[in-house]
């Protein structure tokens, strides 16, 4: 299988065939004596520069159940405009919604009529779900709102300690940093297919520097 090289690319093959649901698809109810979060992750496939149009749509048309979720992961950036740094928002996945839901079967029939959506991503035997360390990722690596904040470190000497944000835990998982344009390159798996993800990270000259900035 070609591994896919940047945010923007395409599921694998095997994620969008076959009909049957599973039975593991079919609605659950969240334990809340537990209070644990049993809900599944899934993915839509939809035209690219419709994803926002495409969850509004999905919280009224296809009457999505209470306490579910469905968003677009996004990426804050530094970049440079008119000498000038500014913080911007990037698209994890251009052309994907995520939904978390127990009851993906009814937002399967009531989002059919939605002309932006494309197909929810299917394998074999049902409804394709994110894999355990893909979830994994997204939880640790996002905020509340879904967004991977902009990482901070400095250098020492040949190499850049990572201080503050998601890439904290990540380091080791760094292949490449570009200190001009501010983000790292890590290698990541989702929809079972390893790629190359950009990360915001602004890096100092010095550990002093980072301290006094943030005072």
């Amino acid at each position: 299988m070609e591994e896919l090289k940047d945010n923007s690319r395409e599921a694998p093959a095997e994620y969008v065939c076959g009909l049957p649901l599973r039975d593991d698809d079919q609605t659950e109810t969240v334990n809340d004596d537990k209070q644990e979060d049993t809900r599944k992750w899934y993915v839509m496939q939809v035209l690219s520069g419709h994803e926002h149009k495409v969850i509004k749509m999905l919280t009224t048309i296809a009457d999505m159940p209470a306490g579910d979720d469905c968003f677009v992961p996004k990426i804050e950036r530094n970049k440079r405009l008119h000498g000038r740094w500014i913080k911007v928002m990037e698209k994890m996945y251009p052309g994907y919604v995520f939904v978390i839901t127990n009851d993906i079967l009814k937002i399967y029939y009531g989002a059919k009529d939605i002309p932006d959506l494309t197909r929810i991503i299917r394998e074999s035997d049902g409804f394709a779900r994110l894999k355990p360390n893909e979830e994994e990722f997204l939880r640790k690596i996002q905020n509340k709102d879904h967004v991977t904040e902009v990482s901070k470190g400095y250098k020492e000497g040949d190499k850049v300690v990572v201080t503050e944000g998601p890439l904290v835990e990540y380091a080791g998982q760094i292949k490449y940093i570009n200190r001009h344009k501010q983000y790292a390159v890590i290698e990541i798996e989702m929809f079972g297919v390893k790629s190359d993800l950009r990360i915001g990270l602004e890096v100092l000259s010095r550990q002093e520097d980072l301290i006094e900035k943030e005072e």
